[in-house]
């Protein structure tokens, strides 16, 4: 491989492990797990979604997004409602304490972003984010 290749691959990795631990930050004292924050995440974005849809979406199985939502439902964070078309189909929502904390996730981050802003310049964020779609769309491809 090479040492182009490594390098990337050290710093994707190395950048992963900083905004793992820049979101660990935000939902740990929430009393979340990594992977409840990925599923309340992922019904964010597209509320009322079936498990097997939200399993899909955040890249785990079936049965472990169940027992997630589960848990996240104890707490209060979501609720499952059954389809009046088809009672077999359960679909699974945000509840309005989900929502809010969200919200002020939102908010955080949102300041995080205007602190990083700060300190670089717009040339600088457009290069990198130019590298990072140039880097995406080349990881998309179907012949790597």
């Amino acid at each position: 491989m090479s040492e182009q290749v490594m390098e990337m691959m050290s710093l994707l990795r190395q950048i992963n492990m900083r905004l793992h631990h820049c979101l660990k930050e935000l939902y740990e004292p929430l009393g979340l797990t990594g992977p409840q924050a990925v599923v309340m995440i992922e019904l964010f974005k597209e509320d009322g979604q079936r498990i097997c849809d939200l399993a899909e979406a955040a890249g785990m199985t079936v049965s472990n997004i169940s027992a997630i939502c589960q848990r996240l439902e104890r707490n209060g964070f979501l609720h499952r409602v059954r389809s009046q078309q088809d009672q077999r189909t359960v679909r699974i929502c945000l509840s309005e304490k989900s929502l809010q904390l969200i919200r002020d996730c939102d908010h955080q981050i949102a300041l995080q972003s205007d602190q990083i802003s700060l300190k670089m310049t717009p040339a600088e964020l457009d290069e990198i984010n130019s590298g990072l779609r140039k880097l995406n769309a080349f990881l998309d491809r179907e012949d790597l």
